[in-house]
């Protein structure tokens, strides 16, 4: 039996992975994970940022622990989170260490952007959900500080982006990651000079624009000699959002579904062939990002298990660690919800004392204050579920029809309660599942840039046969 190889390297914004995928001659897909990383923010001179150079570092272990493995490989490919960028000069040397999306620097940005150019203006030329977070809002923060990065850059590569050019030297930006930026036009297919003029920064820092699917180049020599690889080995522009390398990883079949990728963000919504801005997809706040095969991701960013992550935080701060199983097993335990929240209150999008701000967001809201590490957990995850049937009542109206499944794909899918709470909450069945859907996308595009697979139907129908969800039905 003949297999293919694949290496995808996903890139989160708390860990990182390269995972090895064998897709056989039958149609089905083994995963293997090879090399595990921890990927978090620190703080460098006032600002959050990421090891922009150490990510790098650990994608090289990766390639060599692949290559100690004997499996040659036809190809490798990045995913990452979205709207983060690292600012090369004019040598292609990175000038500073990327800056995190949960940074302070963009806190007034959108409101003061929108004196220059109307919040309504902005949605219409991008499609994007207006969050603080967004490219534009860092970019423009950067210049109205005179940032030294930005004055001296020549080019600007989105997190995926840059990891290809430290691998190839080649400077692209993959359709799906740009789209996320609030930088591009999807109706014109380019990046909006208008909004380039508004925030004040040079469009000539943007390369062009590559497609899912794109041969980008070979691994650098000097790079696979030092990972111990003797052969030639090509660069996908895989699908290079990690969401959207996830959601062409669903196990689904037709167009009646809504998904959830679940990770730190959830992002809830549904597939098009082609962007649908209108005056309610704009009072809703809905995003139009890029997907695989030319196809637009509709959705909602909320808020996800971030929080959780935040709480685990706290308490190992204060001496107490827990797992995100134990902290899901005490939320069980501790019954009904005692309070509701927002999770997309601004307060919890950043760093901060979460167990703290939850409880004063009960205080402030006049509500039972959750005590517990189990409570607390238990109203951010009742919180989510709501938020999603929120959310899923906003895509019937976009949509015009209901959807009748949703599928949990990502880190989310593993926890057992939160899909227990999204059937009841929203009243449909939950396929959960796979957890690892965006390293399973990443190399589902590679396999298509090889002729492997010849359309993204076939990829989700090697991810139905291979990855088989779990089911929960409502309650």
């Amino acid at each position: 039996m003949s297999v293919n190889r694949y290496l995808a390297f996903d890139l989160g914004a708390g860990s990182g992975r390269a995972v090895l995928g064998e897709l056989s001659s039958s149609g089905r897909l083994k995963l293997a994970e090879i090399h595990r990383f921890s990927n978090k923010p620190f703080r460098k001179n006032g600002r959050l940022c990421w090891d922009t150079h150490g990510q790098f570092e650990q994608i090289k272990k990766g390639l060599a622990l692949c290559a100690k493995s004997g499996k040659k490989i036809d190809s490798a490919g990045i995913d990452a989170w979205g709207v983060d960028f690292g600012l090369l000069d004019a040598n292609g040397k990175l000038l500073a260490d990327s800056i995190c999306y949960r940074d302070v620097m963009t806190e007034g940005m959108p409101e003061k952007l929108f004196k220059k150019l109307p919040k309504e203006r902005l949605y219409k030329l991008t499609g994007i959900q207006i969050m603080r977070i967004n490219t534009v809002f860092q970019l423009f923060a950067l210049a109205k500080k005179n940032d030294k990065a930005l004055k001296r850059a020549k080019s600007l590569l989105f997190i995926p982006d840059l990891m290809n050019y430290f691998l190839t030297g080649k400077l692209a930006s993959e359709f799906t990651v740009v789209t996320t930026s609030q930088l591009y036009n999807p109706r014109e297919k380019c990046f909006s000079p208008e909004i380039f003029r508004s925030i004040g920064v040079d469009i000539s820092l943007m390369p062009p624009v590559a497609q899912p699917g794109n041969i980008l180049g070979d691994i650098l020599p000097a790079i696979a000699k030092e990972a111990g690889i003797d052969y030639r080995v090509p660069v996908i522009n895989v699908a290079s959002h990690d969401t959207a390398s996830a959601v062409a990883a669903i196990p689904a079949s037709g167009e009646d579904f809504a998904y959830i990728s679940s990770g730190s963000w959830s992002l809830i919504g549904y597939e098009a062939k082609k962007p649908c801005i209108t005056a309610l997809s704009a009072k809703l706040n809905y995003t139009h990002e890029g997907g695989a095969e030319g196809t637009f991701r509709i959705l909602k960013n909320i808020n996800g298990l971030w929080m959780i992550q935040e709480i685990a935080r706290n308490l190992a701060k204060r001496g107490i660690k827990r797992s995100f199983a134990e902290l899901t097993n005490l939320a069980r335990k501790s019954g009904k919800a005692a309070a509701v929240i927002d999770t997309n209150y601004p307060p919890f999008l950043t760093p901060c004392d979460m167990p703290e701000e939850i409880r004063a967001y009960c205080r402030k809201t006049g509500q039972k204050t959750p005590k517990s590490e189990g409570e607390l957990v238990r109203v951010v995850l009742e919180s989510l579920a709501l938020s999603y049937r929120k959310a899923l009542e906003e895509i019937t109206l976009l949509r015009g029809k209901r959807p009748v499944r949703i599928h949990i794909i990502g880190g989310g899918a593993n926890n057992t309660l939160l899909c227990e709470l999204t059937a009841k909450a929203t009243g449909l069945p939950v396929y959960a599942g796979p957890a690892e859907a965006s390293s399973a996308g990443n190399i589902l595009i590679q396999a298509l840039a090889s002729g492997r697979l010849k359309s993204l139907k076939e990829a989700r129908e090697v991810s139905k046969k291979s990855l088989k969800p779990k089911i929960y039905f409502p309650k």
